[in-house]
């Protein structure tokens, strides 16, 4: 007979492999958690007339197929968010029905900074053998190109920023938790995106606030990661290069392909002229938004010569399915906040505001890895991870 809380358990404990899981298998452990927990959401009657309100956003986005022109499209995109359904019901079964231990805990912490090692010492090693010019530069683009575990540097620098998180947050649960925050900082600093290096800073800031410790240790400790961040910058000519992009009055003048910043500039534009010609309450349909989007590139800028997606979460939502499809997101995101039995939601509150901020750069969302990052942050690792262990027979411990 399976025993369903184990299956619950190590499914749970493989999603911290998220890092080093071969792409063609990396949804599953989530998939997995979200089918068991789907069939113990019926089974055990777990439902509440208002659970509706963590999948309006996944429903106004399926309704919108209706108008959409392009179904095929539609439909994989569709696909690409089903993330959001099955985390969801697993995100309500674990609320309702198990409670995870300190011992899982414990252990999913650790094998996931096992796995920033170990993606660490694989990158480095590729690199050593198909780069002949080791350089940092060099070393960040291998992350897009690593076989079976290729990253894109956004969703790699978002792993940077939860390492820290995590582990301060649990910090009381081994003595080694300075090591892998360091190690969570080289992968903020690793990946060079520019977005999550203007933020983290204001995340810091933020932080520090939030710490009930004296003015004086805040001032320090703000001075320290000033000068800290300030200097691994100064340092490196591939980042101050980056950074002067956007400084730079050629950027904006026209559209240069060696010039992220400028590329970005021209994407921004294509996107806010189609959001002025686009229905604002119900968009253009899940389908349609990437041919609208070439048609922009096209005739405005073909020197881009391929898609790239808006850049900007909220303007994709918006093209996708208008204000009707923002509300719904942020209702849903709310409802997740509204229900959790956590006390203790500042980090909860610090994730929510860092994805926030990097949405506006970035369609983190727009891919699994982006959705799987996301939800299961705020709906496990700052929420289901910190509940109060309630004495309720009816409740299951993994």
């Amino acid at each position: 007979m399976i025993n369903i809380e184990k299956v619950l358990k190590y499914c749970l404990l493989s999603t911290s492999l998220i890092l080093i899981l071969p792409n063609i298998i990396r949804e599953l452990p989530f998939a997995l958690l979200g089918i068991v927990s789907l069939i113990m959401y019926f089974k055990n009657k777990l439902y509440s007339r208002n659970d509706i309100y963590l999948f309006v956003f996944f429903i106004i986005c399926l309704i919108s197929l209706t108008y959409t022109t392009n179904l095929k499209q539609g439909f994989s995109k569709m696909e690409g968010l089903l993330p959001i359904v099955y985390l969801s019901f697993s995100y309500l079964a674990f609320l309702r029905k198990y409670t995870i231990s300190k011992e899982t805990i414990k252990s999913w912490i650790t094998l996931f900074n096992m796995s920033n090692i170990i993606f660490l010492f694989i990158l480095f090693t590729y690199s050593f053998f198909n780069v002949s010019n080791f350089s940092y530069n060099n070393l960040r683009t291998m992350l897009d190109t690593i076989p079976l575990i290729n990253i894109h540097p956004i969703y790699f620098s978002i792993i940077g920023v939860l390492t820290v998180l995590i582990n301060y947050r649990f910090r009381f649960f081994y003595r080694y938790f300075y090591l892998f925050t360091i190690i969570g900082f080289f992968e903020i600093y690793l990946s060079g995106v520019r977005a999550t290096f203007l933020i983290f800073p204001l995340l810091s800031i933020l932080f520090i606030l939030l710490l009930k410790k004296s003015i004086f240790f805040k001032l320090k400790f703000l001075s320290f990661a000033i000068i800290l961040i300030s200097s691994l910058i100064m340092l490196n000519k591939d980042l101050i290069k980056r950074f002067n992009e956007i400084n730079s009055p050629q950027t904006f003048e026209r559209v240069n392909i060696h010039n992220s910043t400028s590329i970005r500039f021209a994407i921004w534009t294509c996107s806010l002229e189609q959001m002025k010609l686009t229905n604002p309450l119900f968009g253009e349909g899940i389908g349609d938004v990437r041919a609208k989007l070439i048609s922009c590139y096209e005739n405005k800028y073909p020197e881009l010569n391929k898609y790239y997606n808006t850049h900007n979460h909220y303007f994709f939502i918006y093209l996708t399915v208008g204000f009707i499809g923002i509300i719904a997101f942020f209702v849903s995101l709310i409802n997740i906040v509204y229900i959790s039995k956590t006390k203790d939601k500042q980090f909860m509150y610090l994730s929510l505001f860092f994805f926030f901020l990097i949405f506006l750069f970035e369609n983190v969302l727009e891919r699994k890895y982006g959705i799987l990052l996301f939800y299961f942050t705020i709906m496990f690792i700052f929420n289901l991870f910190l509940r109060e262990e309630e004495q309720n027979k009816n409740h299951y411990y993994l």
